[in-house]
């Protein structure tokens, strides 16, 4: 799902016309939303903003974000959480990057990532290798 198409949800969720979000939005009319909802992932940080503000919901929402438990205890009396991670729900969104056409390593480390449960690690190893290589 992209984030198009998660602020028509959320419009549609709303009972709302690309109007009257046009408006909430402060825009000049619906055809401004109607390009945002049909720009697939190309959705401007400031419009995903406004849309935010207007949808009364979360940037974090609308990019598909979720949030990951990354560092935990276990004692005596449950599971102590001290950290929580924000992550994209795919590969690419957690790299922060364009997935390449057609390349197969890029595809087969986005199997992999999409595999694992513990998601940093992979990103912090991958970090670490870029530093190591910078050297």
């Amino acid at each position: 799902m992209t984030i198009a198409d998660r602020i028509k949800m959320a419009r549609e969720s709303k009972g709302w016309t690309q109007q009257v979000l046009a408006e909430k939005m402060g825009l000049k009319d619906k055809t401004s939303v109607a390009k945002i909802e049909k720009s697939g992932d190309k959705v401007s940080l400031k419009n995903i903003q406004k849309c935010s503000i207007a949808l009364d919901c979360s940037v974090k929402d609308l990019m598909g974000w979720e949030d990951v438990i990354t560092g935990y205890d276990v004692t005596d009396d449950g599971v102590e959480v001290y950290e929580v991670s924000t992550v994209g729900t795919d590969f690419a969104s957690a790299f922060g990057i364009k997935p390449p056409h057609n390349d197969p390593e890029f595809e087969r480390l986005k199997d992999i990532y999409n595999k694992l449960e513990d998601k940093k690690a992979l990103l912090d190893y991958a970090e670490y290798l870029a530093e190591k290589e910078r050297r």
